[in-house]
Order: C-alpha cells, then sequence, then structure tokens
C-alpha cells in the first residue's frame, strides 16, 4: 500500500490523518507506529497510555477530532471499556471510527464493543505483519480514496 493522498484545508495547507492510539503496552504501540511510519507516513499518530489520559485529550475544549482511535480494552487507571461508552455517549464523536484491540475474543468484550458501537473489534495480533494489516484497514478507514 502506498501513503495516501493527502487532502487539502480550505487554506491549502495539507490535512494530514491524525491517528489516537490508546494503548499502554510499548511493544504494541512500537508495531503500530513502525506500521503507520511505514504505510502512512504523512498520518499524526498521538500515543495516549490509559483510559484517563484518552478522555482528557479528546474532551479538552477545542481538541480536533481524531480520523481514528485505535482502543486497547485492557489499560490501566480506566480501561477502554469505560473510555468507549464514555466517548460514544457524547455525541460529537459519533462518526470517528474506533477499532477496539483486546487478548481476547470473549462474547462480553465483543457485546460490549457493540453496545457502544466500536466500528471493529481486533483480537491484538503477534509480530510487526499483522500490525502492518491492522493500520491497513484503519487507513482505509479514516482516509477513504478519492
Amino acid at each position: 500500500m502506498h501513503s495516501s493522498p493527502v487532502k487539502q484545508d480550505a487554506m491549502g495547507e495539507p490535512m494530514r490523518p491524525t491517528f489516537l492510539v490508546a494503548e499502554d503496552d510499548e511493544d504494541d504501540y512500537a508495531f503500530l507506529h513502525g506500521a503507520f511510519e511505514k504505510l502512512c507516513p504523512e498520518a499524526h499518530v498521538i500515543w495516549v497510555r490509559d483510559g484517563e489520559e484518552l478522555t482528557d485529550m479528546l474532551f479538552e475544549a477545542g481538541a480536533r477530532t481524531p480520523s481514528l482511535l485505535l482502543l486497547d480494552l485492557n489499560m490501566p487507571r480506566k480501561d477502554g471499556r469505560e473510555a468507549l461508552k464514555e466517548i460514544r455517549e457524547r455525541g460529537e464523536y459519533d462518526a470517528m471510527p474506533i477499532i477496539v484491540l483486546t487478548t481476547s475474543a470473549s462474547a462480553a468484550d465483543l457485546r460490549y464493543v457493540s453496545q457502544f458501537r466500536g466500528t471493529s473489534h481486533v483480537t491484538k495480533p503477534v509480530g510487526i505483519s499483522p500490525y502492518e494489516d491492522l493500520v491497513r484497514r484503519a487507513v482505509l478507514m479514516a482516509v477513504p480514496p478519492g
């Protein structure tokens, strides 16, 4: 996959897609970041390590809505379930795609993700290649061709 075309804002400046990654595991984040650098180098990738940091950043006055959120379900302080619920309860984030990452494929997790309108539920991959597949999907969801 080649990098996505960069759209321009009203002033003719390039609009870089912004991907927010809520992930407490440094290795998982490193795999994701490396995949973004390879597949969508123009992307702005923001990393937060827990649900509290995520919601604080998102709900900050004047914060720009990310193109897509990659959300780990199992994080410290405030887990991804609680963060997902809070995000979806605020109307301004209804259109933001959210890919939920988890180490389990439990029926309860799948129901929760569905209940709070997670766009997709993905079991965390092992190794770099599956992370590249995940990022490829994320880029296509957030930056449609054309």
